[in-house]
């Protein structure tokens, strides 16, 4: 048994305020992934030209299922990788995508950060990020998203202006992604994941806010890469 620090879980109405108090639990299969969501994009081996399909669903929570991507190991870290059972497998590039989504409204300006600290696995990837996406309700990039290349940096923040809220409502992304092609290895672990606003930078490890180099096409995935509207804004603290 691993136990979690949850902080910042406020719901989506609350989520400028950030008032709610840190709550402390402990890990067990069939809890511990609740919430997260996953979106895989689908590219020619190349991992540029778009295939111009992508899907998604929920994380199952405890146990392994046909398009698991992502896991609690045995320390309580959490590990992204790809789908290796997609049936274009394996002439075919993925782009995986682990996440959670709030709603910010007028008011909620400000800077959203998503701190974790990323453990390279045995099988790590060559492409994972962390990221911080910022969306129109209708799933279009509106320019703020910000993404940061892991092992290497843990900490990513995405800033959001009163004008950038003018035109209505935005979806923020949260979490984590890698992109290979084939069977080739994927993983990318993380242990100490935070996200809200006005979250401080963790004391080191440095922190970046960079262009997506290869990007998920603005396509209608986008639409389909935020499935559903989750609750609050959650934080995840391996302690001993």
């Amino acid at each position: 048994m691993k136990k979690f620090f949850a902080s910042l879980i406020v719901s989506a109405a609350a989520v400028g305020a950030m008032s709610a108090q840190a709550q402390d639990y402990t890990w067990s299969a069939g809890d511990d992934l609740t919430g997260w969501l996953a979106y895989i994009n689908a590219f020619d081996v190349d991992c540029t030209t778009s295939r111009g399909y992508g899907y998604g669903y929920t994380v199952n929570p405890g146990g392994a299922v046909d398009n698991q991507v992502v896991q609690l190991t045995a320390e309580g870290y959490m590990n992204v990788y790809s789908n290796y059972n997609d049936g274009n497998q394996p002439n075919i590039c993925l782009e995986t995508n682990v996440y959670r989504e709030v709603i910010i409204t007028a008011g909620d300006e400000g800077d959203y950060r998503l701190n974790a600290e990323p453990i390279p696995p045995a099988l790590v990837g060559s492409d994972t990020k962390a990221f911080v996406k910022v969306l129109t309700m209708g799933y279009a990039d509106t320019g703020l998203s910000a993404y940061a290349v892991t092992p290497g940096n843990n900490s990513v923040v995405a800033s959001i202006a009163p004008a950038d809220l003018a035109a209505g409502d935005l979806r923020v992304q949260f979490g984590f992604n890698t992109t290979v092609a084939g069977y080739g290895d994927s993983g990318m672990t993380y242990d100490n994941i935070a996200f809200g606003k006005g979250l401080a930078a963790p004391s080191s490890g440095g922190s970046s806010a960079v262009d997506d180099p290869t990007g998920i096409p603005v396509l209608p995935l986008w639409a389909l890469f935020g499935l559903a509207g989750l609750i609050g804004l959650m934080g995840l603290r391996r302690k001993s």
